[in-house]
């Protein structure tokens, strides 16, 4: 999992601005995208992210699985992320 070149991420209070210079295409996460995002730049697999998610929040792992998901496919759909 790697972030597209050109990529930026912004810091915010409750969250983080990840932003695509070279096509202008960014999202705005909450403080969980902004912790995800971490996990992934420390090296987490997505199977660990789920693990860890899934132990912090008292949610059926599926829902937790497939709103993973969605977000990478967000952030690919954006050229803001790769996923192999």
């Amino acid at each position: 999992m790697n972030f597209s070149t050109n990529v930026v991420l912004k810091e915010l209070d409750d969250g983080l601005i990840i932003l695509n210079f070279s096509n202008g295409h960014y999202l705005e996460t909450n403080q969980l995208g902004k912790t995800i995002i971490e996990m992934i730049k420390d090296g987490k697999t997505i199977q660990n992210i789920f693990d860890i998610i899934s132990a912090e929040y008292a949610v059926d792992r599926n829902i937790i699985e497939d709103d993973i998901k969605n977000f990478i496919e967000d952030l690919k759909k954006k050229n803001l992320f790769e996923y192999d």
